[in-house]
């Protein structure tokens, strides 16, 4: 083979090298920025989950509130009731 086909191959393979290096770096950059939405997205839903059982947790808790304050007067009823019944308990 003569020296000057030789020459090229190596300056062709060097920038086919160079060509494939920058493919490969654009490809993992593009893979990591859609990793990155990916992970901005999950945790975007993860907060308005969180906010809306936050919200639940609240009105659960005002709820228990509520029952109780039904349960003590009805409790109250109950009792004021049955010291003036006659029917046997």
């Amino acid at each position: 083979m003569p020296r000057s086909f030789v020459m090229f191959s190596l300056i062709f393979q060097d920038s086919s090298d160079d060509m494939k290096k920058v493919q490969r770096r654009e490809k993992n950059r593009v893979a990591a920025q859609k990793s990155r939405q990916r992970q901005t997205q999950k945790a975007d839903t993860l907060h308005v989950e969180s906010e809306n059982l936050e919200r639940l947790n609240a009105a659960l808790r005002r709820e228990i509130l509520c029952l109780r304050d039904e349960l003590k007067y009805l409790t109250c009823v109950l009792s004021s009731h049955q010291s003036m019944c006659s029917l046997p308990a």
